[in-house]
């Protein structure tokens, strides 16, 4: 489906509204990317100290008990998949914050069914993401879009300008071309003896500037 602000039109028209579309959903990537660092690095730290998250806990618990060294090697690598995930999205790979959300809206719901007192950090580290990642669906739904349409990604009227009038062409490009119809070389250097130059007079002005060979 198509959105209608950011539908191609005549003239370059859609390029305002597309622009600063993409300057939005920059700034919706970096600000879910710049949480979910800092959630990682927390769950990193509650990893290491022992504690089960809902959703990030799941295939390590099915690996080993809590604490278990097999356990925590899994979930930390899962928690640095999720950082690199998220990072990834600040480029074209928009979906990666969409992830991000979904795991965000999970653990917050598991939660509610959830007995465990290691949840309390759960919740809190599910809300954070939630609350800036939740226009990430969007976002990558509209870059989408915007990647399909003509300017994309700048989306710049004066470099559309330049490329539909770019017409330079070199001062010498006419003579160059006319040389060449006519089967002929460009001219080159021409050299002392084809000049008229004697080789009598260079030798005498060889012997000219080496007096001090004379005293």
């Amino acid at each position: 489906m198509v959105n209608s602000p950011f539908a191609e039109q005549p003239d370059h028209g859609h390029y305002t509204a597309c622009a600063n579309r993409m300057n939005e959903i920059d700034r919706i990537s970096r600000r879910c990317t710049a949480c979910t660092l800092i959630n990682c690095a927390v769950m990193a730290i509650l990893t290491l100290c022992g504690f089960r998250l809902s959703v990030i806990s799941f295939i390590p618990g099915l690996i080993g008990e809590k604490g278990a060294l097999g356990a925590i090697a899994v979930q930390l690598l899962i928690i640095t998949a999720i950082a690199g995930v998220s990072i990834a999205s600040v480029g074209r790979f928009k979906i990666g914050n969409v992830i991000c959300f979904a795991i965000y809206s999970a653990m917050m719901i598991c939660c509610i069914f959830s007995r465990t007192s290691d949840d309390v950090f759960t919740v809190f580290i599910g809300a954070a993401g939630f609350a800036f990642s939740f226009r990430a669906p969007s976002a990558c739904m509209d870059y989408r879009q915007l990647s399909k349409t003509e300017g994309f990604p700048q989306f710049s009227e004066r470099l559309a300008y330049q490329e539909e009038h770019s017409c330079f062409e070199s001062d010498f490009a006419n003579e160059y071309h006319e040389t060449k119809s006519r089967g002929m070389d460009p001219a080159e250097p021409v050299s002392g003896a084809e000049s008229g130059i004697g080789e009598d007079k260079i030798n005498e002005s060889t012997k000219n500037s080496g007096f001090m060979d004379e005293i």
